[in-house]
C-alpha cells in the first residue's frame, strides 16, 4: 500500500474549447501529460495535495481517494512524474468560474511514511497552538525543545557534561494529564550529565548550559521524547508532544573544578 503526494503548479483561466482536452464530465476536462515511469499509484487511499488557485493564497488539503469522484478517479491511475491539466468548473473549491489547474506527481510514499507524515503535522500544530513563538524553521519539522518558562538563580554553578546533577521534574501531556513526576519523592532524580539514558533527549537539551536552582517549563516534541512509539506504559500516544516543569535543584561540582 502506498501514499502519495501531488503538488498543482501553473494555475490560469483556460477555455474549455481547447482541442487537447478530454471530457470526462460536465465539471471535469483533462489533458495527460505521462512521462512513463514505471511506478504506479494505484491502491492509494490519500494525497497530501497543494491547490495554488487562480486568486488567492495557495492551501493544503488531503484528498480521500476512496471517494468516487472523477478526480480521484483520474489520480488513481497516475505513475509517479506523470502530470495532469484540468479544466474545473461548479466546483466548492472555486465556485462557477471555470479554472485550469496543473497537478503533477512529486512523491509516492509507504503505508508508514504517510502515516508519519500525517502525525508530524498533527503534532506541529499542536506545538504551535500551545506556543505561538515555536518556529519549526523549514517543512521538514527542524525539531527543537520549545522553552515555554524561564526563571534563571542567578547561580553560576553550571550544568556541564561529566557533572553529577539533581533534577526535580513534572512532565505532562497537552491535556494537562500528569505522567511522570518526583516533585513529591523525598530526593530528587540525581544522575551524571550526558550519561546514556538517564533522562530524555529533550530534558538534556533543555537543561544543558542552565545553572543550579533554575526552573524551566518545557514543550518536547516526540522526536526528542517518547517517539513514534510512545511511553512504554502507553500512557504517551505515539507522536505526542510532552510538556516538563524542571528544576536543577543540585549541581555537584569537584573541589579541583571551576564553576
Amino acid at each position: 500500500m502506498h501514499r502519495l503526494i501531488f503538488i498543482l503548479i501553473l494555475p490560469f483561466a483556460f477555455s474549455c474549447k481547447n482541442d487537447g482536452y478530454t471530457t470526462y464530465s460536465d465539471n471535469l476536462r483533462y489533458k495527460l501529460h505521462a512521462f512513463g515511469n514505471d511506478v504506479e499509484l494505484q491502491f492509494t487511499n490519500y494525497s497530501v495535495v497543494k491547490f495554488y488557485p487562480d486568486s488567492g493564497k495557495s492551501f493544503a488539503e488531503i484528498l480521500d481517494l476512496s471517494i468516487p469522484s472523477p478526480l480521484n478517479e483520474y489520480l488513481k491511475t497516475s505513475y509517479l512524474d506523470d502530470s495532469v491539466s484540468l479544466i474545473l468548473k461548479d466546483t466548492i473549491l472555486f465556485g462557477n468560474d471555470e479554472v485550469k489547474l496543473t497537478i503533477k506527481v512529486i512523491d509516492i510514499l509507504s503505508q508508514e511514511e504517510f502515516d508519519n507524515l500525517r502525525s508530524e503535522e498533527k503534532e506541529k500544530y499542536l506545538i504551535r497552538k500551545f506556543t505561538s513563538n515555536y518556529d519549526f524553521n523549514d517543512q521538514k519539522l527542524n525539531w527543537k525543545i520549545g522553552l515555554l518558562e524561564y526563571e534563571p538563580s542567578g547561580d553560576t554553578t553550571k550544568v556541564v557534561c561529566g557533572r553529577e546533577i539533581a533534577l526535580r521534574y513534572e512532565g505532562s501531556l497537552i491535556n494537562g494529564l500528569t505522567f511522570d513526576s518526583n516533585i513529591q519523592d523525598t530526593l530528587p532524580l540525581e544522575f551524571p550529565f550526558c550519561s546514556d539514558n538517564q533522562v530524555l533527549i529533550g530534558i538534556e537539551k533543555a537543561i544543558d548550559q542552565k545553572f543550579l536552582n533554575d526552573k524551566l517549563k518545557i514543550i518536547i516534541p516526540s522526536q526528542l521524547a517518547f517517539g513514534k512509539n510512545g511511553s512504554v506504559n502507553q500512557i504517551v500516544p505515539p507522536y505526542e508532544p510532552v510538556i516538563y516543569q524542571l528544576k536543577i535543584a543540585n549541581v555537584y561540582v569537584q573541589k579541583n573544578e571551576i564553576n
